[in-house]
């Protein structure tokens, strides 16, 4: 694991590429000429815009004249935005480019460069979330908002994103276009979430002019994700019980439900209810628990049982303490970086108890202080790099 993918969620990597390349919807293997005025030629499911990368249109233009291809003299092309290339050299530059996608070397270049361009977006959705305000900071811990953010990057570009910053820090931002009249500042909601995001969106020059085109790109974006979150178990739909859920609770489950999938969590959890409400004041006993991995009725009534004794708040964080203990021990005494990083993603919502109970499922010693005995416990285990990145993140700021 790098460090730019410690602190996004565990399944960060393998859920943006099925989403974004739905989202950009770019042909396998092929080059498009993308009708934008501000685009260039677009290579790949991820739509590469060669405009944008002079380095991997310069590679294409090499291969071109190393493979000897029929029109490598049109190379120069390849780097120019769809706008400025008549009819005829936009046919021409697409079919240049669908030529160097067919060769070995066209195919490594574009595959390195999407991997160049997913770890930078993985450190930039880092620290922007690093960097957002407590009404954005939900919505960016988790999974969705991490791929809602990843994708607007990937379209707008990790450069210049001040007035996204702004905005994500809770503050409202003003869109000014020449020859156009003044529009109001566009204000976050608190908390945000999808919808308050593409707000953003939709106020930039891109959202205005082609309303059709971002209304399509959000369709396609949630249809994509929808189909991950069924496929992991958290989406919502029948026999999954996140919708039934405190808040604390449902963020616990949804985070170990990625790990082991859903009827591993939906046990743990089941062993929990069995455990709290084992001395039940009730004079009738309801009916026994079983520990199936299967939610149905009497996991609901076991659930509301629980929450009605205990209390949503300590019933979520005793779930998130057993999650992320067993997350800990399932690689023995010295639980590596992966480890150690799906129990924090669990703990997440625990606040200072994170680190204590990291410590604690280690088995640190000094427990007085519960950032020095995390410290303690990383220290045998975890990279200096990566525990200084750590370290740095709001949460974690003073652990020494």
């Amino acid at each position: 694991m790098t460090e730019d993918r410690y602190l996004l969620d565990h399944d960060f990597d393998a859920v943006l590429a099925e989403v974004l390349g739905d989202a950009e919807g770019g042909p396998e293997g092929q080059v498009v000429a993308v009708d934008n005025a501000a685009s260039g030629l677009s290579a790949g499911r991820f739509q590469m815009d060669l405009s944008q990368r002079a380095d991997l249109a310069a590679r294409f233009a090499a291969i071109a004249v190393a493979e000897k291809l029929p029109g490598a003299d049109d190379a120069a092309l390849l780097s120019a935005r769809t706008r400025d290339l008549t009819r005829a050299e936009r046919a021409r530059a697409v079919a240049l480019g669908c030529s160097i996608l067919a060769t070995d070397a066209g195919k490594a270049a574009l595959a390195e460069a999407e991997a160049a361009k997913f770890a930078e977006l993985r450190a930039a959705v880092r620290r922007v979330a690093r960097e957002a305000g407590p009404g954005a900071r939900d919505f960016l811990a988790g999974l969705r908002g991490q791929i809602e953010l990843a994708c607007h990057l990937h379209q707008f570009g990790t450069g210049n994103i001040r007035k996204l910053q702004a905005y994500l820090r809770g503050d409202a931002v003003a869109f000014e276009f020449p020859g156009a009249p003044p529009e109001p500042p566009v204000a976050p909601r608190d908390p945000l979430d999808v919808a308050g995001f593409r707000e953003f969106r939709a106020a930039t020059r891109w959202g205005r002019e082609f309303p059709r085109a971002r209304e399509s790109r959000d369709l396609r974006v949630d249809r994509a994700f929808a189909r991950v979150a069924k496929r992991l178990g958290i989406g919502g739909g029948p026999g999954d019980p996140t919708a039934e859920m405190p808040r604390l609770l449902r963020r616990a489950f949804a985070r170990a439900v990625r790990d082991d999938r859903l009827p591993g969590a939906v046990r743990r959890l089941q062993r929990l209810l069995v455990r709290l409400n084992r001395m039940a004041d009730s004079v009738v006993a309801p009916p026994p628990l079983a520990v199936d991995g299967k939610w149905g009725p009497q996991s609901r009534a076991a659930l509301a049982r629980a929450i009605d004794r205990h209390g949503a708040e300590e019933v979520g964080r005793r779930f998130a303490m057993d999650a992320a203990d067993e997350a800990l021990r399932s690689e023995g005494k010295r639980p590596g970086i992966g480890a150690i990083g799906r129990a924090y993603a669990i703990l997440a919502d625990l606040g200072p108890a994170a680190p204590h109970a990291i410590a604690m499922a280690m088995g640190a010693k000094d427990a007085a202080d519960a950032k020095a005995a995390f410290a303690k416990a990383a220290a045998q285990f975890m990279p200096g790099e990566i525990f200084a990145s750590l370290a740095a993140a709001p949460e974690w700021r003073g652990v020494r």
